[in-house]
């Protein structure tokens, strides 16, 4: 197997940075959920506002985890699209017209692509998340709010659901980059 271009080993550079990432993202994700796991109670509220709190630092480090690895995912798509260019200064205008040498690299590309929406709907979850458990924060500062209870549970669960969801899609996205990676490792030769 031939030696493969410069830009497509640090394409891959960016696809295992992008992957590390999402992997870190969904651990920090998984740690968090068990904050959300037990009720949180009017009658208990500072412990309740503490978990709350504690949750939203780890899901903001996760978050940004997140950015950082769509963030890698574009900077390997524009280092492909100038890497194979004919001339660096023109790049190729999109992932769809690397040259057919490269057929895999495009692949791994379109994946590195979707991976990315992943990480970014991932992102957005989390904010809702946030959201949530801001609004269950306040109302544990109010325990003379008929049903309070019910509201803050309501809204512990909703954040508990986000979470999961912004897990899961940052399972898919650290696959995603890791099939990608394997992809150029495999047919494409890059070490």
């Amino acid at each position: 197997m031939a030696a493969a271009a410069p830009w497509v080993a640090r394409v891959r550079e960016q696809a295992v940075e992008a992957r590390d990432r999402c992997v870190r993202a969904a651990e920090l994700l998984a740690a968090a959920a068990a904050g959300l796991a037990s009720p949180m109670l009017a009658a208990d509220a500072e412990r309740g506002r503490t978990r709350s709190e504690l949750v939203r630092d780890v899901v903001a480090v996760a978050s940004a985890q997140l950015a950082f690895a769509a963030s890698a995912m574009k900077e390997a798509e524009l280092l492909a699209c100038r890497g194979a260019a004919a001339n660096p200064t023109a790049p190729l205008p999109s992932v769809d017209h690397i040259p057919p040498g490269y057929p895999y690299v495009g692949l791994a590309l379109r994946l590195l692509q979707t991976a990315r929406i992943c990480a970014g709907d991932a992102c957005n979850v989390l904010v809702r998340c946030c959201e949530r458990l801001y609004t269950a924060s306040i109302l544990l500062g109010h325990p003379d709010l008929p049903s309070v209870d019910t509201f803050v549970g309501t809204e512990r669960l909703a954040a508990h659901v986000n979470l999961q969801a912004a897990r899961h899609l940052a399972g898919v996205s650290a696959t995603l980059a890791n099939t990608a990676d394997w992809m150029m490792q495999v047919f494409v030769g890059v070490n």
